[in-house]
């Protein structure tokens, strides 16, 4: 029979380490006498004695007299065993499971491990010797005990075991975690009571423990997360003993706790077992295939210029280099290479658990069918950590023929695996198109100033002028406004005989395609704005002239202030009606300008520009410009 043994690199917090989880037990239960008639005890055997008389537990029995119960891992004072925890006076519910029906040489042989590690002569051996006794504890022992005696009940009840997992007692229907009994006949102890069970109850591996424990399947994603885990010391936590002869404390029992970025960037809690999840955990295979399609949205540049200036041909006053070797970039060739592997890791790292009450809500969470059918089936399904993996029109067929959220590819019946916390979904391939959930889509405000960078030629002031129409005041009412948020909109205005240039930067964009459109404003809807024809001598009166005529270029420069792909020209600006007009049906960013170092601030620019050629302005000196609206920044999807 294969095993998978857990070896946990790390110790949890102090609430978990007291008596594997179980938040109302205290130290205190340790603190126990093991003689054959504990105080408190009038009549009867305890659950151990009750073990050790019946030989059909003899296995058993045997694996709880070598293994020590441990209140966390490297627990040093660890001396008690489970036999002699079953022998005192605490309430204990026991489902035994009967001799050769589980593997109890594999058992015997860890134990062996453990003895040979824990008697070596090296600090390391000893600290793993420890990790594995403990991880032996929670696995088999813990894994069939539980405080408290629950006996009394005949329905269907979860019971919480030592080790936090839960377990479905069905006392009417005679079954254990979905293990029949062995025997009608319940044991009745003097601290609790005695079942047995026809096999092992089985394990029930967190979403964490899980890929722990399978590392042949998720080696990679398994190996990224533990390296990510930090082990810190807590003398506040800790057991303090005597000061040594340098003056330092010596500690009797030392606390540690553990973080793992990557693990809290995600916003799940995959190690706690009363949380649910469905997790899209990337094989090994997909692995490869997910970091080489993400790693093309961080196309890192060797070098970026910062340092915003505003100045009109020089935004960016410094520039850096990310290939220098002064940077720090550990094992990596650059610390471009440095950035880029933790940026796309963390990425995809971070976004691969469900929390089911985003897509199914009001299901039962133990109801798995439902579950796993509505996160395969949900047009959107949004990530702990809130990444949004959109489905669109981009299904694909499963096995089955049904059409599923390209996130999970060709999932196939039997793929989705229950973990104590959820359900895992192995990515055997990765079929997700990234600008769909990670190039998100930028909707620019432009009447807020910062999505504008200083301009030229102005007349007032270089970020334009924000306006906000009013009914009567400024405002031309035969112009439909129904498409104008707020009313409102930013007037760039021309200096008479210079070139117009307006900067919009465009922040945070990822190497790849871009769908570039403006909102455009008619300029004459601000009644300052119009353009009046010469006075009548008799009458007085001017007429409105409603054709201005006003077009303009448009291009994206880079931070160095060149120019990407091509420019475009002769845009029109309508005199009409407020239109969206597309600037850049496909414009491709080369290089990435998210998720740079702090130090870094560097980005595009949108820019838009009115010449001095006739055919863009007014033969005669009147005021013009450009209103803009909005900005809308898209990916193009492949």
């Amino acid at each position: 029979m294969k095993r998978n043994i857990l070896y946990k690199g790390t110790v949890g917090l102090l609430g978990l380490s007291m008596l594997m989880g179980m938040a109302s037990c205290s130290d205190d239960h340790y603190d126990i006498r093991t003689d054959d008639s504990p105080a408190g005890v009038t009549a009867g055997r305890t659950i151990w004695q009750n073990i050790e008389a019946n030989p059909d537990l003899s296995d058993f029995a045997e694996i709880l007299k070598k293994i020590k119960v441990y209140r966390k891992e490297e627990d040093k004072s660890a001396t008690l065993t489970y036999a002699e925890l079953l022998n005192s006076p605490q309430s204990f519910t026991v489902w035994a499971p009967l001799n050769d029906t589980y593997d109890k040489e594999y058992y015997m042989s860890q134990l062996e491990t453990v003895a040979t590690l824990l008697n070596s002569s090296s600090d390391k051996d000893i600290i793993e010797g420890m990790k594995l006794e403990y991880m032996l504890g929670q696995q088999f022992p813990q894994n069939h005990i539980a405080r408290f005696n629950f006996e009394s009940a005949k329905e269907s009840q979860n019971v919480r075991m030592m080790n936090s997992k839960l377990s479905i007692y069905d006392a009417g229907n005679r079954t254990f975690n979905g293990i029949p009994l062995y025997s009608e006949n319940v044991q009745a102890s003097s601290n609790g009571s005695l079942h047995i069970l026809s096999q092992e109850s089985p394990f029930a591996y967190n979403v964490y423990d899980y890929m722990q424990a399978h590392t042949d399947m998720f080696g990679i994603v398994y190996s990224k997360l533990s390296a990510a885990e930090v082990r810190t010391f807590s003398p506040e936590m800790s057991v303090e003993g005597a000061l040594n002869d340098e003056g330092q404390m010596v500690y009797v029992d030392s606390a540690y706790y553990k973080t793992n970025r990557l693990i809290s960037n995600s916003g799940a809690q995959i190690e706690n077992e009363d949380s649910m999840y469905i997790s899209a955990i990337p094989t090994d295979a997909a692995w490869e295939q997910a970091y080489e399609k993400v790693g093309r949205l961080y196309n890192y540049a060797d070098s970026y210029r910062f340092n915003y200036t505003g100045t009109d041909g020089n935004f960016f006053s410094s520039v850096k280099s990310l290939v220098d070797e002064s940077l720090p970039h550990q094992n990596y060739a650059t610390y471009k290479d440095s950035i880029f592997d933790e940026t796309v890791t963390n990425k995809l790292l971070a976004s691969m658990y469900f929390a089911p009450y985003r897509f199914a809500p009001g299901v039962n969470r133990t109801d798995s069918a439902t579950l796993v059918s509505e996160a395969l089936n949900a047009d959107s399904l949004i990530a702990t950590n809130g990444t949004i993996f959109r489905k669109l029109d981009r299904r694909v067929p499963n096995q089955a023929g049904d059409m599923v959220h390209p996130l999970f590819g060709d999932v196939q019946e039997g793929d989705p695996i229950k973990a104590s916390n959820g359900y895992i979904i192995p990515l055997k391939e990765y079929t997700m198109d990234p600008s769909y959930c990670y190039q998100t889509s930028q909707e620019l405000d432009i009447f807020n100033s910062y999505y504008v960078s200083p301009s030229t030629s102005l007349d007032n002031t270089n970020y334009g002028q924000g306006i906000t129409l009013v009914t009567g005041p400024n405002f031309d009412e035969t112009i439909d406004t129904k498409e104008l948020e707020y009313n409102r909109f930013r007037y760039f205005r021309a200096k008479t005989g210079k070139e117009m240039k307006v900067y919009i930067p465009l922040r945070g964009l990822y190497s790849g395609k871009y769908r570039i459109r403006i909102q455009l404003v008619p300029n004459r809807i601000y009644t300052s704005n119009k353009w009046w024809g010469d006075e009548d001598p008799e009458t007085g009166e001017r007429d409105e002239i409603a054709e201005q005529n006003i077009h303009f270029d448009a291009s994206v420069i880079d931070d160095a202030g060149k120019t990407i792909g091509k420019k475009r020209t002769f845009f029109e600006v309508s005199d009409e009606a407020i239109e969206i007009v597309e600037l850049f049906d496909e414009i491709e960013i080369p290089k990435c300008y998210a998720n740079l170092p702090l130090s870094i601030d560097s980005w595009p620019h949108l820019l838009l520009s009115i010449p001095t050629l006739n055919k863009y302005r007014p033969s005669r000196t009147r005021i013009y410009g450009l209103s803009i609206g909005k900005v809308y920044v898209d990916p193009v999807h492949e």
